[in-house]
């Protein structure tokens, strides 16, 4: 049946998670999600917390296929918390849904599968340039709480 909602669902979310793959979207894309309130907590922890997508964007060419695992970025964080990959994996998934990352799997000699993650080319604009400046990090000024306090 044509138009039921099932295919309207698909088609929104096929839409919402598509490849940013020229510049132009993917800069577009990524100032988006910078000044959205969606996943703000996610952005700011990842990026300037964390520093996971400085992470990958150095690791991951080193890497067989040029994804980590949330185990790999784990263990290039200075805290050792044993639940880490568990809670890193998480964040991950929520950012390559946003086309922040990019994420497959890759299987493993004893027959399981994990979620490896790379920097999608919106991601790529979250990541500071070899001044350490980032395309949009000005988008996270407006939600910095000592800025929230003062309007």
């Amino acid at each position: 049946m044509a138009g039921s909602i099932g295919e309207v669902i698909t088609t929104q979310n096929q839409e919402q998670t598509q490849d940013y793959v020229g510049e132009e979207e993917a800069a577009v894309h990524a100032m988006r999600l910078s000044l959205s309130y969606a996943l703000p907590a996610v952005l700011n922890t990842a990026i300037f917390e964390l520093g996971l997508l400085e992470i990958i964007s150095k690791a991951a060419p080193a890497a067989a296929d040029g994804h980590l695992s949330a185990a790999e970025i784990t263990s290039h964080l200075p805290t050792k918390n044993p639940k880490g990959a568990f809670v890193l994996d998480r964040m991950l998934r929520l950012l390559s849904t946003f086309s922040v990352l990019s994420c497959k799997s890759r299987s493993l000699d004893d027959g399981s599968v994990e979620r490896v993650y790379g920097l999608a080319p919106t991601g790529k604009f979250f990541v500071g340039d070899e001044n350490g400046d980032a395309f949009v990090a000005i988008g996270f000024i407006t939600r910095y709480r000592p800025t929230l306090k003062k309007w």
